[in-house]
């Protein structure tokens, strides 16, 4: 069959989702489908286009993996504010809206920016007659509620809920990456029970995988063999509250054995940096850029890793760094809801501890009892690496979700070539 991937996000972007989708899209290829994804030029992390990339102008290349891109203008660069977002966000539907239009397929895979990215799509299935098939990364209104002052339960919410539920229920299948999402597009947008699919996030095993604490960055960045590391490691974004990361710092600041480093970029990063030194924290310390090359090392250092969120985010967004942590097999220490999916993750892969996101006090507490049992801490890390390769690898999830994709496509794959899915 002929697949079109819309990706709001696409490898050279260091972004969960951007793999997932490559990654879907090379597996779809060794089933035998022809397969063409539509993607913004690269802009993340930095919110400016990649070298190598026209901002203004489309691009197409072959990617060695058998797929075609089609590189998308980006008008608007990522931007913090509720209306920057919604402007890359609608940006992005339209373009790509247009090129699914003219594009010959029987099947489209939309991994696209909430509510404003997939609005075309209904139009599309209806006027071309090509189903499509969502995956939710994120739920909005909800999420927005959380962190751009917009009420609940206001016009604005409401409006955005309600388009969110009508391209929902055109879809003909939706993938959401927790069981969280899954009750809430059942439950509250109204879509059928058996058009939806649970299918998480995933990482390549192979690729993110436990190094000694003594690697080579150690000595390169200045962290003495006997200084044990909390580390929180991805974006430094508004919805991470790194902030409390920096209050815990502050509250154990007398064990000068205990160093919390924050490795990665992102919106909140030169203020939290700024921050950390007009409070004179010599116990805290930030990595920039969080190259790919450097990633496994950059985790290696860490004897704890640091799962922070805002008061209410973990129900509404899964942290996809959570599955890296668990894969670099170090214990997690997860600032959340107790009645969370990620929590609920925690709790059964007996990998870390929970407390609660408005608690930096208790965060630092936490972080001192993990480092001052090792043994336990070591269990804990191998029993998460565990769990993730189970749960969270690379060949089960593409291979689902291939599989939501062929039925909602109507087509038959041979059992020959199911059983060679990647």
């Amino acid at each position: 069959m002929r697949v079109l991937i819309l990706s709001c996000v696409f490898p050279p972007e260091p972004v969960t989702s951007a793999g997932t989708s490559a990654d879907l899209a090379a597996g779809l290829v060794q089933r035998g489908h022809d397969v063409r994804v539509v993607a913004p030029m690269p802009t993340r992390p930095g919110s400016r286009v990649m070298a190598g990339y026209s901002r203004w102008f489309p691009q197409s290349e072959k990617h060695a993996d058998g797929y075609e891109i089609v590189r998308l203008p980006v008008p608007f660069l990522p931007r913090r504010s509720l209306v920057g977002r919604s402007l890359e966000y609608a940006a992005f539907g339209t373009f790509s809206s247009l090129a699914a239009f003219f594009n010959r397929a029987d099947i489209i895979y939309a991994n696209t920016w909430p509510v404003l990215g997939g609005l075309g799509l209904p139009l599309i299935r209806c006027l071309r007659g090509i189903p499509f098939v969502l995956s939710v990364q994120d739920v909005h209104p909800e999420a927005a509620t959380l962190t751009s002052g917009i009420s609940p339960r206001g016009p604005l919410a409401n409006l955005l809920r309600r388009t969110d539920g009508y391209v929902a229920r055109r879809a003909q299948a939706i993938a959401t990456i927790c069981p969280a999402f899954t009750n809430l597009y059942r439950d509250d947008r109204g879509v059928p029970p058996e058009r939806l699919h649970t299918v998480p996030n995933w990482m390549d095993a192979d690729r993110v995988k436990p190094t000694s604490r003594e690697n080579r960055l150690r000595s390169a960045l200045g962290i003495p063999a006997e200084t044990r590391v909390a580390m929180f490691a991805g974006n430094i974004g508004s919805t991470a509250n790194v902030d409390s990361i920096l209050d815990a710092a502050s509250s154990i600041a007398g064990r000068a054995d205990v160093r919390f480093v924050i490795a990665g970029d992102g919106s909140e990063r030169q203020r939290l940096e700024a921050l950390a030194a007009q409070r004179q924290l010599e116990n805290v310390q930030f990595i920039h850029p969080l190259r790919n090359e450097d990633f496994n090392d950059v985790q290696g250092l860490a004897d704890v890793m640091l799962l922070p969120t805002c008061a209410g985010g973990a129900s509404a967004s899964v942290p996809s760094k959570m599955i890296a942590y668990m894969l670099a097999g170090r214990p997690i220490i997860a600032a959340v809801e107790e009645a969370s999916e990620t929590a609920a993750v925690i709790r059964r892969a007996d990998c870390g501890s929970i407390v609660q996101p408005a608690d930096p006090l208790a965060l630092g507490q936490a972080v001192l009892t993990m480092l001052d049992r090792p043994r336990e801490a070591l269990q804990k890390g191998a029993a998460g690496r565990l769990y993730a390769v189970e749960h969270f690898g690379r060949q089960q999830c593409v291979s689902r979700l291939a599989d939501i994709l062929e039925s909602a496509a109507g087509a038959n794959a041979h059992p020959t070539a199911l059983a060679s899915a990647p």
